[in-house]
């Protein structure tokens, strides 16, 4: 299982996979098939196990995975959430003035 720690060790296929894993695993406890899963995401059977087998799938298909599974609360609380600006970066923004991009003169 993934944690903060092991995580940067890992290359992007075996997140995918991990991940692939968990999608399975939370379907297996929720006792869906997954051509059940499949119909209430509104996607494929193939789709379901090219996910579960840690292949690529689009961000959509991957939230309409996650609403089916009740876990659409995680994606949120890692990625949705607004991540405050730090001060010192707001100042710096606010107090540049805008640069333009000057179109040279054809003669």
């Amino acid at each position: 299982m993934l944690n903060q720690f092991n995580i940067l060790s890992l290359t992007n296929k075996q997140i995918l996979e991990e991940t692939g894993a968990s999608i399975k695993a939370k379907r297996i406890n929720m006792q869906l098939t997954q051509k059940e899963l499949a119909v209430k995401a509104g996607i494929s059977v193939y789709t379901i196990s090219r996910a579960e087998s840690g292949k690529t799938i689009s961000l959509e298909t991957f939230v309409a995975i996650l609403r089916v599974l009740s876990k659409l609360h995680d994606l949120y609380h890692f990625f949705l959430r607004p991540e405050p600006i730090a001060p010192d970066i707001i100042f710096k923004l606010q107090n540049s003035s805008p640069k333009r991009v000057k179109k040279s003169k054809k003669r």
